[in-house]
């Protein structure tokens, strides 16, 4: 005897995973007329109680039929290198899809809860950020160059954690201020290697991200000028 909840059935497909389940039949291996069979007995059990049954189950019980029909004719004879599909696959496709459908929706509601209290901030503008449309020099070198700089400060030893114990707001870099203090560097020195003119005036990231900046910056103004030799990048006033 098949005990029925007819609530808990979304559609045809829902109320077949419950039979598989219950009679734990292998989806991969379908008794089609046990299947059938019991799917009719659920349909029927819907029309004693006077429940409208909804199309898709009628549909669903039409296909069922039709699979059974095809397996109860004889098979023709085939040659070795052409099998007869079998008439399930189909059906057992869909099933597996909608197999994983009702697992991928159960997780996601179980972690509903989590999003509900999860909260993400929103973007900051950066001050001091400009735009520029052209740069007479090869992008990938200009990137090199930065990762080089930041790894070489990274790899000095950082200070003991505890003389940040209390310290809750993040570094402040002015783009002019680490602008002025490169121009006056490489003034100064009137050439100097450009990773050397960095690693003189900063100690941060921050510090290389906004010296960085001021570089783009005084090179649109022409206030410094950089030569790409043998690998190496030279700045001039």
């Amino acid at each position: 005897m098949i005990e029925l909840k007819l609530e808990q059935f979304e559609g045809p497909m829902d109320l077949l995973l419950h039979l598989i389940r219950t009679n734990k039949i292998d989806i991969y291996d379908i008794p089609i007329f046990t299947l059938t069979e019991q799917y009719i007995a659920y349909l029927r059990e819907m029309e004693k109680l006077d429940m409208e049954i909804a199309s898709e189950f009628i549909v669903m019980a039409s296909e069922l039929l039709y699979i059974k029909s095809k397996m109860l004719l004889p098979k023709p004879p085939v040659d070795d290198a052409e099998e007869e599909e079998d008439p399930r696959k189909e059906l057992m496709q869909k099933l597996l899809d909608y197999q994983q459908y009702k697992e991928l929706s159960s997780y996601l509601k179980e972690r509903e809860p989590l999003g509900a209290y999860t909260f993400t901030k929103g973007t900051e503008k950066i001050k001091g950020l400009i735009r520029y449309t052209k740069l007479d020099l090869p992008k990938e070198n200009l990137i090199t160059a930065l990762e080089e700089m930041v790894m070489r400060i990274e790899t000095k030893l950082p200070p003991d954690k505890g003389v940040f114990s209390g310290i809750i707001e993040r570094e402040v870099v002015s783009v002019a201020l680490m602008s002025d203090k490169l121009l006056l560097v490489v003034k100064r020195s009137k050439k100097i290697e450009l990773v050397e003119a960095f690693l003189q005036i900063c100690s941060t990231r921050a510090q290389v991200a906004a010296t960085f900046m001021g570089l783009l910056d005084l090179l649109k103004e022409e206030k410094l000028q950089v030569t790409f030799k043998k690998d190496i990048f030279m700045l001039s006033a």
